[in-house]
């Protein structure tokens, strides 16, 4: 058994992994560490620091309907709609009104709630948004040695003899076996590099939100732009056979989507094996190489 150092070196949340028959990769945060099967670490690569932005995660916590309470100051749903909230704010301006109610210390407190709720209600309404929805992120920074960090690794993957590193600056490297970069692309995306493939020793593809990027000439060639986030890419024969949550699509070596395939459940895992792909939502679906979605 191999434990991440913790002295030193940054403490990060989780890992990312990749293994071949001849080496195991453990990314976290900033490095890269290689180990034998037996768990022996060989070597621990640092990512080069080439970015002044300090790097910061943001993660979805929930959603908060502004309205409600207005709602419930008129006594209404959150999905009634603009002629049910107008009657609504009569009927509580009657109940409320200080001139209609003489006797009521709270009266002119209570209408201006009323009124207050009818103004955030119209004013929704006017803009498209009835429900007036605010989704609500936490967002903090990472730092390393009180220093914050701009980059870390996001993508690990090991294969014929090299490995291929995305970041979350949305930049892919080349390495061999010992850690020494062959090959660094900067820039594909501002988002973070969420799956890289090889093949035959070189990088051939790249997933950075929203595009797919194939290595096959010079420059990486981009998709048209894709709508989900975590999109991970497979082998299929020539083409890379990108999946998302429930969708499926099929790219060619000039990054062309030439063929997509929703579902009706989560997609599990797609692997590749001789001439078939291997998807796995629910059931087990066979996809012949050389086949369109």
């Amino acid at each position: 058994m191999w434990r991440v150092p913790r002295e030193g070196h940054f403490e990060f949340a989780w890992l990312t992994v990749a293994a071949d028959s001849n080496v195991t990769l453990a990314a976290e945060g900033l490095y890269l560490y290689a180990l034998t099967p037996q768990g022996h670490l060989l070597w621990d690569w640092e990512l080069p620091n080439r970015h002044k932005r300090p790097q910061s995660l943001s993660t979805p916590v929930g959603e908060i309907h502004l309205d409600q309470v207005a709602c419930r100051t008129l006594g209404i749903s959150t999905q009634a709609g603009p002629d049910e909230v107008r009657r609504a704010y009569r009927r509580m301006a009657r109940l409320t009104h200080p001139d209609l109610n003489p006797g009521d210390p709270s009266a002119a407190d209570r209408f201006r709630a009323v009124h207050a709720a009818f103004e955030e209600l119209s004013q929704g309404a006017a803009a498209g948004e009835p429900d007036n929805i605010v989704r609500i992120h936490i967002t903090f920074g990472l730092t390393y040695n009180g220093q914050p960090i701009t980059a870390a690794i996001t993508a690990v993957t090991v294969a014929d003899g090299v490995i291929g590193i995305g970041t979350s600056e949305g930049e892919v490297y080349l390495c061999n076996l010992d850690g020494e970069v062959r090959e660094y692309h900067k820039e594909l995306g501002r988002q973070s590099v969420a799956s890289v493939l090889l093949r035959g020793g070189s990088l051939d593809a790249a997933y950075c939100y929203p595009r797919i990027y194939r290595f096959a000439g010079s420059a990486p060639q981009p998709s048209t732009d894709m709508p989900e986030f975590a999109t991970r890419l497979v082998s299929h024969g020539s083409d890379v056979l990108a999946h998302g949550w429930k969708m499926l699509w099929l790219v060619d070596s000039a990054a062309r989507v030439i063929g997509s395939l929703p579902l009706d459940r989560r997609i599990d895992g797609v692997c590749a094996a001789d001439c078939v792909s291997m998807v796995l939502a629910g059931r087990i679906m066979k996809i012949p190489h050389r086949t369109q979605l």
